[in-house]
């Protein structure tokens, strides 16, 4: 195509046959992203203006622990269901951080910092006094749509034990994030989510959580992101920490064998089996 030098949308034909169409532009990714970003509107939980069935789920949610009403309203459903996962939610944080970081078009100058605080409504709610994260309202227990109406019988249950360590560290990362790109607008917001973020690292150590190599990715991650928001070199130097705890996790000699392979990572210490996740 390089002869094509003017912008616009094109199809191939052969003979009887036509591709789909596709575009050719300095731009040609913009509607991508606008409609990757857009998506996180349309998935909006709580009294939103603009989520599928909104406004929605006002009722969320009910503590599995103590049964006491907590409001953790916010955040996005997850996939095309109902659900509120954390670990899985949390992505979005990340996606939409990267976004404005590497790319942060003009109409997404007020879009992304707005979707991420909508999402990270749920978040900031969602984690103790202690500094964890809870694990999730609205799971497979809650998949439903509800009267909207506090201490109904059709309240969403929230699951109060601690998230798994990656969304700890994502969480970390995500408030890290947010404090870069709101701490010249809001100030005050930036300096709750600095808090946040340091009171869920200061968890994770207490409780020497991240031991799997998807753990301690997402930990490297976070303390990069940390220095990055706080310039502190304490963080630079827990990320190299927990940067050499998952080199030693990598297999590096060749075993015996005609199959024998390297390069892989054991999923923790204790177990040598390759680690093998989605996220």
């Amino acid at each position: 195509f390089s002869v094509l030098t003017r912008s616009g949308t094109f199809q191939v034909h052969a003979g009887n046959a036509r591709s789909g169409s596709f575009v050719i532009a300095s731009d040609a990714y913009e509607d991508v992203l606008r409609k990757t970003v857009s998506y996180f509107a349309r998935q909006r939980c709580g009294p939103s203006e603009t989520g599928y069935h909104a406004p929605c789920h006002l009722d969320d949610g009910r503590r599995r622990d103590n049964g006491q009403h907590q409001d953790v309203t916010g955040g996005w459903h997850d996939a095309c269901d109902l659900r509120k996962w954390v670990d899985a939610t949390i992505f979005g944080m990340v996606g939409l951080a990267r976004v404005a970081e590497l790319h942060y078009p003009e109409w997404g100058r007020t879009a992304i910092p707005a979707e991420m605080r909508w999402g990270n409504r749920y978040f900031l709610a969602m984690q103790e006094p202690a500094g964890y994260v809870m694990n999730y309202c609205g799971g497979n227990d809650g998949n439903r749509w509800t009267g909207n109406k506090e201490g109904a019988q059709d309240d969403r249950p929230i699951h109060t034990e601690p998230c798994n360590a990656t969304a700890q560290f994502c969480f970390i990362l995500a408030q890290a994030a947010t404090v870069r790109l709101t701490r010249e607008v809001d100030p005050t917001y930036a300096a709750q989510c600095r808090e946040v973020a340091l009171r869920c690292l200061a968890w994770c150590r207490t409780n020497n959580t991240g031991r799997t190599s998807t753990d301690l990715g997402a930990a490297v991650a976070a303390c990069v992101e940390l220095h990055r928001a706080l310039g502190e070199d304490e963080y630079r130097d827990l990320a190299a920490e927990y940067a050499r705890r998952l080199l030693a996790l990598q297999v590096t000699e060749r075993g015996t064998g005609d199959t024998a392979v390297r390069g892989f990572f054991r999923s923790s210490p204790t177990d040598a089996e390759p680690r093998r996740d989605i996220s």
